[in-house]
């Protein structure tokens, strides 16, 4: 999520088949309320995930294309259709399990959710001068207006209206 910006309810209904691969390239197709678009991934991550299936695969799984990416073998995180889909709330509460272990879930003012790490891609994407159309559609935002939020709150921080402020604190 903090690198590809997915949403957690496209990586819960993401399956095997969704894998997408060219050449050297890998993405993702995902589903969202009401579109379907592709995330390119970094190579990185598409080396992850290929090393996942291949784990599923040497463990003698049959990886069919609509059988679940993300699963568990506990019953108590399953899906609420009863497949070994790994349920949402499982997916979030891995993530706050990692983002506590690595002293990022809470700060002073702030508390990261698996969502807020799909801002930060938004974020980091506007800090590196990337397009807001190009994020737009990375992100998948269906109104441009949702993505000039990230645009707006670059520039606060690069343009601090109160930095030229006569005032002594």
């Amino acid at each position: 999520m903090v690198v590809q910006g997915c949403r957690q309810i496209e990586l819960h209904r993401l399956n095997v088949g969704d894998v997408i691969k060219r050449g050297d390239l890998f993405g993702i197709k995902v589903r969202a309320k009401r579109s379907i678009r592709v995330v390119p991934l970094k190579s990185d991550v598409a080396r992850l995930l290929d090393r996942y299936l291949e784990a599923r695969k040497n463990a003698g799984e049959t990886l069919k294309p609509s059988i679940s990416m993300f699963i568990s073998f506990s019953p108590h995180n399953r899906s609420k259709r009863g497949e070994n889909r790994l349920s949402r709330y499982s997916m979030q509460r891995i993530v706050n399990q990692y983002l506590e272990a690595a002293a990022l879930k809470h700060s002073e003012n702030r508390t990261t959710t698996a969502h807020g790490l799909r801002h930060t891609v938004g974020y980091q994407l506007q800090k590196n001068g990337k397009p807001l159309r190009v994020i737009q559609e990375f992100l998948g935002h269906a109104d441009p207006r949702t993505t000039a939020i990230y645009a707006h709150i670059a520039n606060l921080w690069s343009d601090n209206p109160v930095s030229d402020l006569n005032i002594d604190v």
